[in-house]
């Protein structure tokens, strides 16, 4: 899990997200995993989830979504949810 999270946190999308992040702290979504999936969801609705499993570890996301639902509940507070 350690390499993984290190991979993850070296990668171009959190180069990315950890730029623009800064622009997202007043909506309470200050780290780059919640950036990046803002700037995905503008293609595309399905982008979202889509990129919440991947930046979360799982290879495949029902389309409702139904498998990361644990952990964006520890990723968000009730408000910034």
């Amino acid at each position: 899990m350690k390499s993984f999270l290190y991979h993850r946190n070296n990668s171009i999308l959190a180069f990315i997200g950890n730029l623009i992040s800064w622009i997202f702290i007043p909506l309470g979504w200050g780290n780059w995993e919640m950036a990046v999936a803002t700037i995905t969801g503008l293609i595309a609705k399905e982008n979202v989830v889509s990129t919440f499993g991947i930046l979360f570890g799982f290879a495949e996301v029902a389309e409702d979504g139904a498998e990361i639902w644990g952990t964006m509940a520890q990723a968000f507070t009730s408000l910034s949810g």
